[in-house]
C-alpha cells in the first residue's frame, strides 16, 4: 500500500518534467588515404557432359591459378578459395519451351579471392590469373591497413564538425553551446566508397592477357568517412 502511494505520488512528478533545451546537430568528416592493400576476385568455371571428369578438370585448373597468384607475390596465408558449386544444366524439350530431366551437361564453379599487398601489381596479377585459366575477373577492392586509425581520426573530426556547427546555429539564435547531451555515430548501410574502378581488369583485357606496366593502374585514394550526431544542452 505505501509503495503504491509513493509510486502515484513520484509519476506525475516525473510525468512533468521538462525536457531541457537541447539543440541536436550531425557532423561529418571524410580522410582520403592511399590504399595499400588490394582485394582481388576471380571465377573459375568449367562445363562438361561428365561430371567426375569436369570436377578433375576443373580442380586442376583451380590449383593452376592458385600457384599463379603465389608467383605473383600473392602470399599462401592471402588466398581464399570458395566451396565448388556444381549446377546441373538441364535439356530443353519441345523446340525449348519446356526443360526436361535429362542432363544437358554440369556447371563446376568456385570464387577465388587474394589480397595484394603491393598494390603495384594489380594489372600484372590479374594478366597472371587469366592466362592460368581463370574465367571472370571481379572489381577490385582497395582498401587500407590502417582503416581503424583513419577512422578514429575521421570520427574526431565529425565530432569537431558537429560542434562548430552548433555553434553557429545557436550563436545566430542568440543561444550558448553548453556539454554535450548524447553523442551517437551514424553507421549507413553498405560498404563504405572506397572502391577502385574496374582498371586492372580493363586493361588487361584491352592488351590481350599481357602483364601490364606499373603505369597501367593508378589507384589514387580511398574516401574513409565518419558521421555523428550530437545534442547539447542551450545555455
Amino acid at each position: 500500500m505505501v509503495v503504491s502511494l509513493l509510486m502515484a505520488v513520484l509519476m506525475p512528478c516525473a510525468q512533468g518534467q521538462q525536457a531541457p533545451p537541447l539543440i541536436t546537430v550531425t557532423g561529418h568528416a571524410e580522410v582520403r588515404v592511399a590504399p595499400d592493400l588490394a582485394d582481388l576476385h576471380f571465377e573459375v568455371e568449367m562445363r562438361g557432359n561428365k561430371l567426375k571428369e569436369v570436377l578433375a578438370e576443373h580442380g586442376e585448373k583451380t590449383k593452376v591459378i592458385l600457384a599463379a597468384l603465389k608467383a605473383g607475390g600473392i602470399d599462401e596465408g592471402d588466398l581464399q578459395t570458395s566451396q565448388v558449386i556444381i549446377t546441373p544444366v538441364y535439356r530443353n524439350e519441345r523446340d525449348g519451351r519446356e526443360e526436361s530431366t535429362v542432363v544437358s551437361h554440369y556447371r563446376v564453379g568456385q570464387s577465388v579471392q587474394a589480397t595484394l599487398r603491393d598494390i603495384r601489381k594489380v594489372a600484372e596479377v590479374t594478366a597472371k590469373a587469366i592466362e592460368a585459366g581463370a574465367n571472370h575477373v571481379g572489381q577490385v577492392q582497395l582498401r587500407s591497413s590502417r582503416r581503424r586509425k583513419h577512422m578514429d581520426d575521421a570520427r574526431l573530426s565529425a565530432v569537431k564538425a558537429a560542434r562548430e556547427k552548433a555553434v553557429a546555429m545557436a550563436t545566430e539564435l542568440g543561444a550558448k553551446v553548453g556539454k554535450p547531451y548524447s553523442i551517437q555515430e551514424i553507421r549507413f548501410s553498405g560498404y563504405p566508397a572506397n572502391f577502385a574502378n574496374a582498371q586492372a581488369q580493363n586493361t588487361v583485357q584491352d592488351q590481350g592477357g599481357e602483364a601490364a606496366g606499373e603505369g597501367t593502374f593508378e589507384p589514387g585514394k580511398i574516401s574513409i568517412q565518419a558521421t555523428v550526431s550530437v545534442a547539447f544542452f542551450l545555455e
